[in-house]
């Protein structure tokens, strides 16, 4: 086995979701509060945007997470079961990042991308509706950054306490 893999495949299992967390957190901490604050028009079509643009890379960096934990678990079996263990911990919680989003952001995500602009523009129930929505979204992301971060913590323990 050739250990620069296995040493790139840490640094790659540690880095990844710490990235993907600081990511989903600034969205959630950041970016919601300043769409919050714009005209619900222009709110609504930049958080379609980010929405997409979140739905169209996230799901495929959490299975390359998953693919790298995996690795490290197997590789890391004969030497400390402790550490393959942790590993897989680190790999099952990025697995469940697109797995909440589907099953208890579904029908948030469902509802904010069918609102009309033009009628959040004209109605002020439909801006309401639009910011509530909006709030609990940012909210329930929050969850899927703690997720995160516990992968990036269960594979720094894996690599480097055991």
């Amino acid at each position: 086995m050739n250990f620069n893999l296995v040493y790139l495949f840490q640094a790659a299992g540690i880095l990844v979701p710490s990235m993907e967390a600081g990511a989903v957190l600034s969205i959630s901490a950041q970016s919601i509060p300043v769409l919050l604050s714009a005209p619900a028009d222009v709110g609504l079509a930049q958080f379609k945007y980010v929405y997409l643009l979140g739905k169209r890379t996230l799901p495929f960096i959490a299975a390359g997470n998953m693919l790298i934990q995996g690795c490290l678990a197997y590789w890391e079996r004969p030497r400390s079961v402790l550490s393959s263990n942790l590993y897989l911990i680190s790999g099952s919680l990025s697995v469940l990042i697109p797995l909440y989003s589907v099953v208890f952001m579904g029908n948030t995500n469902g509802s904010l991308l069918a609102i009309n602009p033009d009628i959040v523009l004209k109605s002020k129930e439909a801006t309401d509706t639009f910011r509530k929505l909006l709030q609990k979204w940012s909210i329930m992301s929050l969850v899927r950054s703690a997720l995160l971060c516990g992968s990036a913590l269960s594979s720094f323990a894996g690599t480097f306490l055991f």
